[in-house]
């Protein structure tokens, strides 16, 4: 475990989570989010990403299909137990829901991490709205997955190239899925060129990794508002954010903060759990008759941001960890040992797990 992309998986999911939280504040009071940055952790989720998943490739060897499943058995669990949650109250109790309608066709997509218009949002969602970001985790598991056919040496430039293509057959109005034609997709490109950095050894001192990523969030803020492609003002930045934690030189004998590393631990369930927990918090603030914009709303956001923060942290707990577990012991009884390494055991710290 490398303490500062733990650190970083725990800033990413928070940064989503106030975005949000400032975006609810808006649709009441009218107020420009002024946090929009905050969407941008997004993008240092893909670049960990794509670092994490390689750098654990190399190192377990997986085949193909052994690659696939640990993936599977990762991400799908908690995922679908939060997508079935919605459906079921989007069937049951439609009246508590604002931006879901129950359609069984998406509900399908969703789950197998098609994209697919949202039936009431119209936007390439699925039911549980930040599983977007899952469906191009997938499309990059894929890509990966195929690379491993490959000698351990073309591996890398194979990935980098089949994401190359298609973000460049996109742009070239070659008819394949625009979900998938987007520059966004190179981030998990970025986090790959980085993994290889770092299964080199190239190492930098650990003030220097610091002022890296520092030098990436001011960019990152800085470039926000500029007219880019979101690859050059988030993923570029987001690179720089990720390299400098990957790369820098960890002090000898020092321990990782407990809470920051809890959140890291915790951010993939409070990535999934804030599309619930924060319009769920949004109405309960609003049922006490408090302002909302009271001091520019901070105290609102203050409020949904740690709410979101403790129900991300005990369905972590509760929830994701326990479905962990169960999943990987069927894994490991219904699967012998393998060459490749696999034994039902998953690497931990993937983007946004």
């Amino acid at each position: 475990m490398i303490i500062q992309i733990q650190y970083l998986r725990g800033i990413a999911a928070l940064m989503v989570v106030v975005f949000h939280a400032f975006d609810l504040l808006g649709r009441e009071t009218g107020m420009d989010n002024p946090f929009r940055v905050g969407a941008l952790g997004v993008d240092i989720f893909f670049v960990i990403s794509g670092f994490i998943i390689f750098v654990a490739a190399e190192k377990s060897e997986p085949r193909p299909a052994e690659f696939m499943i640990r993936r599977i058995l990762r991400i799908v669990p908690l995922y679908w137990a939060l997508t079935l949650l919605i459906a079921g109250v989007s069937l049951l109790r439609p009246d508590l829901l604002s931006s879901t309608v129950f359609d069984p066709k998406h509900l399908l997509a969703s789950l197998f991490f098609v994209p697919m218009a949202h039936p009431k949002l119209g936007e390439l969602f699925p039911v549980l709205i930040p599983g977007w970001t899952l469906n191009y985790e997938m499309a990059f598991y894929l890509v990966m997955a195929a690379a491993l056919f490959a000698p351990r040496g073309a591996r890398a430039w194979i990935i980098l190239a089949v994401l190359l293509l298609l973000v460049g057959l996109g742009q070239a109005g070659i008819a394949i899925p625009a979900f998938y034609a987007q520059p966004i997709l190179l981030e998990f490109g970025l986090g790959l060129l980085i993994g290889m950095a770092y299964r080199r050894n190239l190492r930098i001192d650990a003030g220097a990794g610091m002022i890296v990523t520092l030098v990436g969030f001011v960019a990152l803020v800085w470039l926000e508002p500029v007219e880019l492609s979101r690859f050059l003002k988030a993923g570029l930045p987001a690179a720089l954010i990720v390299g400098g934690a990957a790369l820098g030189r960890r002090a000898p004998g020092r321990a990782g903060h407990p809470l920051m590393l809890l959140l890291g631990d915790a951010s993939y369930s409070l990535y999934l759990t804030q599309a619930i927990v924060l319009p769920a918090m949004a109405k309960v603030w609003s049922s006490t008759g408090l302002l909302l914009g009271l001091v520019g709303g901070l105290p609102f956001v203050a409020f949904l941001t740690v709410v979101a923060a403790l129900a991300g942290i005990v369905c972590y707990r509760l929830l994701e960890k326990p479905l962990l577990g169960f999943t990987t012991r069927l894994s490991a009884r219904s699967s012998p040992a393998a060459p490749g390494g696999f034994q039902g055991k998953q690497p931990k710290g993937a983007s946004l797990s």
